[in-house]
């Protein structure tokens, strides 16, 4: 079987990328990625045995708005963050406590919206089965605005913190409005 190079894998209309051939790796862990550095340092090295640093061209962390150009400093970037002597990020555990714990937020949500206690923090299901909406129509869908009045200020900083949709022009004031259109 003949896979078709990525140029033939991209969509191009009126100027305007569509879609691109890329690679994502996302982790889920109950662990600390510190916790788990060997092992991921270790998965990092085989990535890059089957897909040479000079075929990458762009990448995006968590805190980037747009992506940039791989560079030999940015190969280096989960060595440098997983290094036993790098300072820690604590990623999950302090929101739950910020909020006021599970007991706050069942108090603060409608019946409707069902709170699971999880490992690091809770799972929240807004309803019985999930919903669509156009909030621009009219269509309020009111467990998720409730869902979104509790977590805003967390949700705000996702948004700050999280890649523009690359949906054409002004992509990264249309992500933000994206994030928030439920507070509207």
């Amino acid at each position: 079987m003949h896979a078709p190079p990525p140029s033939e894998l991209e969509l191009i209309q009126d100027g305007i990328r569509l879609t691109s051939w890329v690679f994502g790796i996302n982790l889920y862990t109950s662990r600390s990625f510190y916790d788990g550095s060997v092992g991921l340092l270790s998965a990092w090295d085989l990535f890059q045995t089957r897909c040479p640093p000079e075929r990458l061209t762009f990448h995006a962390t968590e805190t980037m708005k747009a992506h940039k150009p791989v560079t030999k400093r940015v190969l280096g970037l989960l060595g440098t963050w997983l290094a036993p002597d790098a300072p820690r990020k604590n990623y999950l555990t302090g929101t739950m406590e910020q909020l006021g714990g599970l007991k706050a937020l069942r108090s603060q949500l409608p019946a409707e919206v069902e709170l699971f206690e999880a490992r690091h923090g809770a799972l929240v299901k807004a309803g019985p089965a999930p919903m669509t909406g156009d909030v621009d129509h009219a269509e309020m869908l009111p467990l998720y605005r409730e869902v979104y009045r509790l977590l805003a200020p967390w949700i705000a900083i996702a948004a700050d913190q999280s890649m523009a949709m690359r949906l054409g022009g002004g992509a990264i004031p249309r992500t933000e409005a994206w994030y928030r259109r439920l507070g509207t």
